[in-house]
């Protein structure tokens, strides 16, 4: 489970927008792209986490925005040393950001078949599986 703060992101843009930023793009003082989803309201309640952050390639950071990899891919396909989760940002942009150790739980992770343009690509399942 988190343990303290071991470094934070900045804020870079909103990915998705729904009476709130659901989905945001954000970077690390070294260059690295990563992207924040916000948690379920009850589930961010009760741990005080508001974002769960995880590490990703730009080359996955495109497919995502392209809208050729769903969300859940994005975060359940992570690199464990890379997920952590934040609390909130500050007003200069920063996200705090907590270590995530050990499997993600359903709590942490999207819906399957989220995708930024709304659609699987062609070929696949809302499931992110390829036809058989």
């Amino acid at each position: 489970m988190p343990h303290g703060p071991v470094k934070s992101v900045r804020y870079e843009r909103t990915l998705f927008y729904y009476d709130e930023p659901q989905v945001l793009e954000a970077s690390d003082e070294n260059g690295g792209h990563y992207v924040a989803m916000l948690l379920a309201e009850r589930f961010a309640a009760e741990t005080g986490q508001h974002y769960v952050v995880v590490g990703v390639s730009p080359q996955r950071l495109l497919e995502f925005r392209a809208g050729s990899c769903d969300l859940r891919s994005i975060v359940a396909g992570s690199n464990e040393k890379l997920r952590y989760t934040g609390a909130e940002f500050t007003r200069e942009g920063n996200l705090p950001l907590t270590p995530l150790r050990g499997p993600l739980t359903e709590e942490y992770l999207p819906e399957v078949g989220f995708y930024l343009n709304g659609a699987p690509p062609e070929g696949t399942d809302r499931n992110n599986r390829e036809p058989e």
